[in-house]
């Protein structure tokens, strides 16, 4: 009689999936970046030929970008904020002439005397303080402070002094109160005649403290 071995049963071999890998999706953080490159160089190109190229409006048109791509981007959104908020900064500080704040840096009191006008005094950044109320004030004086980033404080008489004040990104307090803040807050106080002292205020970065002496 002869015996009957079992066999192991033969396994069939894996048949190749046919089924295609998901495309990846749009990587939208190097797109933008590409974007990005790409405006600078051609930008940079059109200025070497003689173009002119308005740089103050490429953080502005760069956000716009970068926020339109993040309306729509599921991934690498983390970059893109970032970018947005160098953007940001970037494009409010733009407007501000950087030359017209030239200047020393620390800190500076300006207290005018009779041989002193008219006044100008500039810094590029610490605090400046000018006090229009220890000497007599010429008719029809001229004041003229630039502060590029730091604080201003202004002391000035109680009637008499025309006030002209604004600052690109920062505060304005008046007595010790908030009169207006944020972006390009301004301030205007005092007579507009031929005998009023003008005192013309402007600060790029940070805060102007007036004060009534």
């Amino acid at each position: 009689m002869t015996a009957v071995t079992d066999r192991p049963a033969t396994t069939a071999a894996p048949v190749p999936s046919t089924a295609t890998r998901p495309r990846e999706g749009v990587r939208w953080s190097r797109l933008i970046a590409g974007v990005l490159i790409v405006a600078v160089g051609a930008g940079w190109f059109l200025d070497q030929l003689g173009v002119s190229v308005p740089w103050r409006l490429a953080p502005a048109a760069g956000l716009v970008v970068v926020g339109a791509a993040l309306l729509v981007a599921r991934e690498g959104r983390g970059l893109l904020i970032g970018t947005g908020v160098v953007l940001a900064a970037a494009a409010l500080l733009a407007p501000l002439p950087t030359g017209h704040f030239a200047g020393p840096v620390g800190t500076r009191a300006v207290v005018p005397a009779a041989a002193d006008w008219p006044v100008e005094a500039t810094i590029s950044a610490g605090e400046l303080t000018v006090d229009l109320t220890r000497n007599p004030l010429p008719a029809g004086g001229r004041v003229t402070v630039r502060v590029g980033v730091g604080d201003l404080r202004i002391v000035v008489p109680a009637a008499g002094v025309r006030v002209d004040a604004r600052t690109g990104l920062g505060d304005i307090r008046v007595d010790g109160r908030t009169a207006d803040q944020g972006y390009a807050p301004v301030w205007t106080e005092g007579p507009d005649d031929a005998d009023a002292v003008r005192l013309d205020a402007d600060v790029a970065v940070g805060s102007i403290d007036l004060r009534h002496g």
